[in-house]
């Protein structure tokens, strides 16, 4: 965006001290615990987030710019398909099959005009 930052830039301020904050984790540990989610670790977002967006259909190579990946297989391990997604995928060649025996059989099985 072409904007200056200088050290005294900060994207969060505290409200009381109005200094930037120093680290999340004091809030990410009440924000977890409120959520009853105590074995969620703030590094597994990141995972959900990527397997959140292959399931719905975004290339691995735009995941992979989205989390400042270097390289397609890191992406790959933080991206996981919901078996559904697996089983919607594979149902597609299926799905060729059956369309391309019908095309054959409507083909073949034509009535005689009169």
């Amino acid at each position: 965006m072409g904007l200056t930052t200088t050290a005294s830039c900060t994207v969060f301020t505290n409200p009381h001290t109005k200094k930037p904050y120093k680290g999340f984790h004091l809030a990410w540990y009440s924000v977890r615990e409120a959520a009853g989610l105590n074995d969620v670790r703030i590094h597994d977002l990141r995972h959900t987030y990527a397997s959140l967006l292959v399931n719905k259909g975004v290339s691995l190579y735009e995941v992979q710019q989205l989390l400042g990946h270097s390289s397609p297989q890191m992406t790959q391990r933080y991206a996981h398909f919901a078996n559904k997604t697996l089983l919607t995928r594979s149902s597609i060649v299926g799905d060729m099959i059956v369309s391309a025996k019908q095309t054959v059989h409507s083909k073949a099985v034509q009535p005689l005009s009169v």
